[in-house]
């Protein structure tokens, strides 16, 4: 994703790469950086999913797992108030 921070544009990179896959990239990075980018935009359900998606690919993958803990550490600490909002 580097320096820019042009987050709409690296959301439909990150959603063709998945959806028109050709080998070229692995899916557990694609999905370890889809998980990055929706807890950057506050997405939080939506990292986790990605997350745990990137895990299925690689079980072994130590940063999606750290990545993982902090997202549902945040909904831990802030369910009450997600359900409100939701």
């Amino acid at each position: 994703m580097g320096p820019r921070r042009d987050l709409a544009k690296a959301r439909e990179f990150l959603e063709r790469a998945i959806n028109d896959f050709n080998g070229d990239l692995t899916k557990w990075s694609l999905f370890y950086f889809k998980g990055l980018l929706a807890y950057q935009t506050g997405a939080l359900f939506e990292a986790r999913a990605a997350f745990e998606t990137a895990l299925y690919y690689n079980p072994v993958f130590v940063e999606a797992r750290q990545q993982l803990e902090e997202v549902n550490q945040v909904l831990k600490e802030n369910d009450k108030v997600l359900i409100k909002l939701r």
